[in-house]
């Protein structure tokens, strides 16, 4: 890089301008601020990143894992929902809502369903066995753990209900195969939780779904 290039380079950042010749900063600034990254010079070559590429790292899921999971699910075409409950308890909500939309074998076997509702995922995943077979009927939620209430008033948080509406609310859960039109968008089951109580302190009716 010629030295002349090297100051063009460095010069002073702008607001970038529209249309007729620029110097090549300028046109970095421009494609900067269209596409909401940053760049710098550095040892002969130009970076570029990201603005809050500090805040999107932790989105980042480890290779490894996705090594893992791809060898869990074998020759499966999709996770069961425990399993898909299980990586929801190990993603945190960013990694969950912003790093399940590349197309793999992991993501298109069901993980890519987990970025819609990820507390309600945990949440399931926490219910024992007995607790699933009682819900069938409905399960108060004040005979849940400290743990699991605190994930479900997380859960109902996260769906824009308030927390203090979990005291009189009720747990239901039922579990079905996918409908052809389901199938067709790669859903193979879909469990409903739906959750109901008093209006005047709790939510009053409302159904989640998580697919598998």
């Amino acid at each position: 890089t010629s030295a002349s290039a090297r100051s063009t380079l460095r010069r002073p950042r702008a607001q970038p301008g529209f249309g007729g010749k620029r110097p090549i900063w300028e046109t970095l600034d421009r494609l900067g601020w269209v596409l909401g990254c940053a760049w710098e010079y550095r040892d002969g070559a130009v970076l570029v990143r990201d603005r809050l590429w500090y805040e999107k790292r932790t989105w980042i899921i480890s290779q490894a894992w996705f090594e893992r999971w791809g060898k869990a699910l074998g020759s499966r075409d999709s996770f069961s929902i425990g399993e898909l409950c299980t990586m929801a308890g190990e993603l945190s909500d960013d990694q969950a809502t912003h790093s399940l939309d590349d197309v793999n074998a992991v993501t298109t076997a069901g993980a890519r369903f987990i970025a819609t509702r990820p507390e309600w995922y945990r949440l399931y995943g926490m219910l024992t066995a007995e607790q699933r077979v009682r819900a069938h009927a409905g399960l108060p939620v004040a005979e849940l753990t400290a743990e699991q209430r605190q994930a479900f008033a997380g859960a109902l948080t996260a769906q824009g209900y308030p927390r203090d509406s979990i005291g009189a609310t009720t747990l239901t859960v039922s579990e079905r195969d996918a409908t052809d039109d389901e199938k067709k968008a790669g859903r193979h089951g879909v469990v409903t939780l739906t959750f109901a109580g008093d209006e005047k302190v709790s939510p009053g009716f409302a159904r989640i779904e998580i697919s598998r």
